[in-house]
């Protein structure tokens, strides 16, 4: 307001306006803006596929599930909902279906009846269960611990066991652990081994980019290869490696960054040294942790 009641100001910005020059520099950069609206607002979108890591294990707990299921170690009911099973229930379903079979001297085939929030299994054809329900309640709360709540009720004949998981949710590598020992133990390798070479290539992280665009767990170059095929494949490529060269060079050629040495002279690198060094010390770690 101030400088608009001032005619020394007035009188200068009718000089500008009338300014050839300055009227130039305003329309190129009014049009070279305008030009970037249009070439943003026009632009074809790529196609982005974004990795949903919850629902990429909610997949492999429903193939366990299913795996049970045509090993004839359960049966699925047809009204049971599988689309998002909890994997902190289906990754401990095989050890409930041993308990179950360790308590019951002639066991029946378990129906699963849900397995999202609560797992609901109904065991039919026993009279008398209430000896072994508890015995199956005390053995489950013994080998679950406390984070789960496990139930028994009877109606007649028909027995239906829950076991709802009450603890904070499964982390990335907690959910790591299963796919990873059945990949390694496939190829008959030490699941530990694996496990740490993923932590350190990716850090369980779906999303990982490396140098020249090498992408997911293991940073493999393999464009085909996503969400947990890559454990598969790693655990493949790892197997052939430790058969063809020792350990440590065969951990080296999954190093995902660019790197200025052959597979001879890796050693020269201190950085590597200590990256290979610090995957021994976690292969120790989940060796201790019972993987």
């Amino acid at each position: 307001m101030y400088l608009c009641n001032s005619p020394r100001f007035v009188s200068d910005v009718k000089i500008l306006l009338k300014a050839k020059l300055l009227r130039k520099i305003f329309l190129i950069g009014l049009t070279v803006t305008l030009s970037i609206f249009l070439i943003y607002l026009f632009h074809p979108k790529s196609e982005i596929t974004e990795v949903n890591t919850k629902e990429i294990f909610q997949n492999y707990s429903r193939e366990i599930v299913l795996k049970l299921d045509t090993l004839n170690r359960i049966k699925i009911d047809s009204l049971s909902d599988l689309e998002a099973p909890a994997p902190e229930i289906a990754y401990v379903l095989p050890l409930i279906l041993n308990s179950y079979i360790e308590i019951v001297n002639k066991p029946t085939l378990p129906y699963l009846k849900s397995l999202k929030d609560t797992l609901c299994l109904e065991l039919q054809g026993y009279k008398q269960f209430k000896n072994r329900g508890i015995r199956l309640s005390r053995l489950l709360r013994r080998k679950l611990g406390n984070r789960y709540e496990v139930s028994i009720k009877s109606v007649g004949e028909t027995h239906q066991l829950k076991i709802t998981y009450v603890d904070i949710p499964w982390g990335i590598e907690q959910l790591m652990a299963l796919p990873v020992t059945e990949a390694a133990l496939q190829k008959n390798i030490p699941p530990p081994l694996l496990m740490a070479l993923i932590k350190h290539v990716s850090n369980f992280d779906f999303h990982y980019t490396a140098s020249y665009d090498k992408k997911g767990l293991l940073a493999l170059n393999l464009p085909n290869a996503t969400d947990l095929e890559q454990v598969y494949i790693g655990a493949e490529l790892l197997k052939n490696r430790l058969d063809e060269m020792d350990t440590l060079s065969a951990l080296f050629s999954f190093y995902p960054e660019e790197i200025k040495y052959t597979d001879a002279g890796w050693n020269k690198s201190p950085l590597i040294k200590s990256w290979l060094q610090q995957i021994l010390e976690d292969v120790q770690f989940y060796r201790s942790k019972g993987m």
